[in-house]
């Protein structure tokens, strides 16, 4: 069985927040993702950026976080960055639509 041990780090730069998130993201993980979503909107007032570098998996739930987020951070003018997602994450992005909300970036790390 793979380790999937799911952590994010905060921190916030000039206004803007950046959230590393690594492991999986599903229905288990995602309250925590949530917490940190909302804080992390809640505190600054810019974009906010998701390092999904390290996510191994992404499921429905994970989907609908990223969602409602982007659509909260659009009604105020900012938006939801995903950087540098794997590649079968990026896929599931944008096969569910969720590119259409977010800007994806590959930051060269």
């Amino acid at each position: 069985m793979v380790d999937s041990e799911f952590d994010v780090v905060v921190r916030v730069l000039d206004g803007r927040a950046v959230l590393a998130v690594k492991g999986d993201v599903d229905a288990y993980t995602g309250p925590n993702l949530t917490e940190c979503l909302a804080a992390a909107v809640d505190e600054t007032d810019g974009d906010v950026t998701l390092d999904m570098s390290g996510v191994s998996f992404i499921d429905s739930t994970g989907i609908a976080i990223l969602v409602a987020t982007a659509k909260q951070l659009r009604q105020r003018g900012n938006e939801l960055v995903v950087d540098s997602p794997p590649r079968m994450v990026a896929k599931v992005l944008e096969m569910t639509g969720v590119t259409k909300l977010v800007r994806l970036e590959q930051s060269s790390r």
